[in-house]
């Protein structure tokens, strides 16, 4: 509690209001949790806590770490997003070794603590630390701001997850905005289903009017009816706006000059204005966090999409390669091929880039390989060794998220000294392949086969012009 002549308000801070009003069934739900938790018994469902900014979602994370903190048989740890080890846009590896030293006890050794874990791979290290940090003492994870975790991330956190809470007294907790469920549904098709589901609305009139009331009176102001009932129609229930509501009466009542220490008529109509210019600078805000919500939102689609086109790409290049295996491998025995690709901003994902780049300035645009960057490729060895090379990146100087596919040809032959000299790279189609995340994906991807295997063929004339 704050010390005396402190504002004990706490309006958009993510910390604990001064009274935590209205959420008895959330915190009825979660004592229950902790019950199971004591006896060693995980709870029978993760949770989630779901509902728009402002409805005090962090506040009651904060709530149960420090019930969690108070008991001498529980424990708890606390992430958000930025703690997760991300590699970027899209998490192509996971390396998260100070993760899970920190989720580690200090007197339990772990098999696989401190290695590398690629996103790739299984959650089984993960597992292992969550498994003893449990086995230690029963465990409570909660991860704030859980909807803008990546979704790679996401995935072996979810499934870490599920193996320890099998096992050991584990229990997650998650929080996010609307856009949470969506995100679960993506990177854990059954993790959803199986949560404890708990949307966090508005407070109600009783609620809202306890949240102001009872901090009030702990310090001694008299609260008159009518005025707290002005306040709650005016904050609509809203948890954040009741918390400004409730600093903006106390200011004025702390910094009164006749000493009076009441909360009536005339303190509610001082406040008001300070509430108005609050609420434009909140809507502002939500406006612009909004905005950024939906553009990763539609990122993420977007990169969806060409990972999909990729995984089509690399199959019809797989299906070409085993027919020149078939039909003219046996006639030219010294004909090899194979096919590889690189993720975005993987390992290898920067090789290609100045046939990328001439490719695009053939087509009179520009390759932007920094936001987004990926390729699959045919490589025939004969006396040259001729390449069909697809990539995918952003397109203009300044990326505005969107995404091409473009298709080169080019070949290293054998000079005389014994080196090899790569040719220019040549363009297989009249312009690049657009990538429009909101189209039909049926309809994306019939165009894109239709475009590679123009590509393709185009490709493969140059290579017999060239090779054979």
């Amino acid at each position: 509690m704050p010390k005396a002549g402190l504002d004990p308000f706490r309006p958009g801070t993510g910390g604990m209001p001064p009274h935590l009003a209205g959420r008895e069934a959330e915190q009825k739900a979660f004592a229950k949790c902790f019950e199971f938790l004591r006896q060693g018994v995980p709870p029978a469902r993760p949770v989630v806590l779901y509902g728009p900014r402002g409805n005090g979602k962090t506040a009651l994370l904060h709530w149960v770490e420090q019930q969690v903190e108070a008991d001498p048989v529980l424990d708890a740890d606390w992430l958000t997003p930025s703690d997760l080890p991300a590699t970027g846009a899209v998490a192509p590896q996971l390396e998260p070794t100070s993760w899970l030293q920190r989720l580690a006890p200090d007197s339990v050794s772990v098999a696989g603590v401190g290695a590398s874990v690629r996103t790739r791979e299984t959650p089984a290290p993960l597992a292992k630390a969550l498994q003893a940090r449990a086995r230690s003492r029963p465990f409570v994870l909660l991860l704030d701001e859980a909807h803008m975790v990546e979704p790679e991330v996401g995935r072996l956190l979810l499934n870490a997850a599920q193996i320890a809470g099998s096992q050991a007294p584990f229990l997650l907790v998650l929080a996010g905005t609307p856009d949470l469920p969506t995100l679960l549904s993506r990177v854990g098709a059954s993790f959803w289903s199986r949560s404890k589901q708990v949307p966090l609305g508005r407070l109600n009139d009783a609620a809202a009017a306890e949240a102001i009331r009872v901090p009030l009176e702990r310090e001694g102001i008299e609260v008159e009816d009518a005025a707290l009932a002005r306040i709650v129609e005016a904050s609509h229930g809203y948890p954040y706006f009741v918390q400004v509501w409730g600093s903006a009466v106390w200011e004025e009542i702390h910094e009164a000059m006749d000493g009076d220490r009441r909360l009536n008529a005339a303190v509610v109509d001082a406040a008001t204005e300070a509430v108005r210019a609050e609420d434009l600078i909140h809507a502002t805000k939500r406006e612009l966090r909004h905005r950024r919500d939906a553009l990763l939102r539609d990122w993420e689609m977007a990169k969806d999409r060409v990972a999909s086109l990729q995984g089509i790409a690399e199959g019809r290049l797989s299906e070409v390669k085993e027919s020149l295996d078939a039909e003219i491998s046996p006639l030219v025995k010294s004909v090899r091929t194979f096919v590889d690709q690189a993720a975005d901003h993987g390992d290898r994902s920067h090789f290609f880039r100045r046939q990328i780049i001439e490719g695009a300035k053939s087509l009179e645009y520009f390759a932007n390989l920094d936001a987004y960057r990926a390729w699959v490729r045919l490589v025939i060895k004969n006396a040259h060794q001729s390449q069909i090379l697809i990539s995918f990146h952003g397109i203009g100087h300044e990326f505005h998220g969107v995404l091409v596919g473009s298709a080169v040809f080019f070949e290293r032959a054998q000079t005389s000294d014994e080196d090899r000299e790569t040719s220019p790279a040549r363009a297989l189609a009249d312009s690049a392949f657009q990538i429009n995340y909101k189209e039909d994906p049926g309809s994306i991807e019939d165009r894109f086969r239709s475009w590679i295997e123009g590509c393709i063929v185009e490709g493969l004339r140059l290579w017999r012009l060239a090779d054979l």
